[in-house]
């Protein structure tokens, strides 16, 4: 008889899951008669019949889904709490990239203007940012004294470069010669150096186009900036036809080209004064042939 009772035992229990979950007062009628719990079961059955189509198992996939729904409640919160953090990152990080852009600007438009006038004395000029306009008709300088930072810096189309090599108005870099587009170049390349030095540069040629009184300003401030104390000092390699870069140079070389190979030589500045001078005489004489040449009568 026990082992008939666990089995009926077992029997109720899964016809119970079965029903569903058990609500919370389901104690209360563990005290009632068979005959009133039979009564209040035939009640509730007849009570039922008036339901159809009824998932007994709601309550279960109610919980179930409620728990979900806390669940996921709580990621997201998480997620938008981390959102906020990135997101909090990426404005700080753009304020202080735009911070350094306009900072870095104005410290190479001033050492821009400081490093021109070193090299023309008599003149002057300008390094100035590119803004392009917005879609509102405000005027620029209310604009830009409305809109924040980022919206300037957004703007930004470039710089322009306006130089003056003597009293006059300055003009636009387009508008200048060789030997002032290199010598505006040059002033630049010094400015972004004073800015952010670097500790080695390679110039070549850069005096070609230059007359012998900027290339003597550019040796002289190549001579200072490699002099210079501290992290602003620099080594420049250059390689030059001129004689006054020789004046700035501390060691001299001779590059040839014998049986199809370089030859690599260390020289000192004598020597290169006079390769340089032997260079110069055949220029010229070379000049002074083709002269000649094209002022002779042809022949027939």
């Amino acid at each position: 008889k026990r082992s008939l009772y666990l089995q009926q035992k077992e029997e109720n229990l899964r016809k119970i899951r079965e029903l569903g979950s058990l609500p919370d007062d389901h104690t209360k009628y563990n005290r009632l008669s068979t005959d009133k719990l039979m009564k209040l079961l035939h009640q509730t059955n007849e009570k039922l019949k008036k339901y159809t189509k009824v998932n007994k198992k709601a309550l279960d996939q109610w919980n179930n889904f409620t728990k979900q729904k806390t669940d996921l409640s709580a990621r997201m919160a998480d997620l938008n709490s981390s959102k906020e953090a990135i997101d909090m990152l990426i404005e700080t990080l753009d304020r202080q990239k735009d911070e350094a852009i306009c900072l870095t600007l104005k410290g190479v438009s001033a050492r821009f203007r400081e490093t021109f006038k070193q090299l023309v004395p008599n003149g002057r000029a300008e390094l100035s940012v590119v803004i392009g306009s917005g879609d509102d008709s405000e005027s620029e300088e209310d604009s830009e004294e409305d809109e924040s930072l980022a919206n300037q810096v957004r703007r930004y189309q470039g710089v322009s470069i306006e130089a003056s090599f003597s009293e006059g108005d300055p003009l636009p870099v387009e508008l200048l010669s060789g030997g002032q587009k290199a010598v505006t170049a040059l002033a630049l390349i010094f400015a972004i150096q004073k800015c952010d030095p670097a500790p080695f540069y390679l110039f070549d040629e850069i005096d070609a186009a230059l007359d012998p009184v900027y290339r003597t300003a550019v040796a002289n401030m190549i001579a200072e900036q490699a002099n210079a104390e501290g992290t602003s000092a620099a080594q420049f390699i250059i390689s030059t036809f001129k004689p006054e870069l020789l004046q700035a140079a501390e060691k001299f070389f001779t590059v040839r080209m014998e049986d199809q190979a370089s030859t690599f030589t260390i020289i000192n500045k004598v020597i290169a004064e006079g390769i340089i001078e032997q260079e110069v005489e055949e220029v010229v004489t070379y000049a002074h042939d083709s002269d000649v040449d094209d002022s002779s009568p042809d022949q027939s």
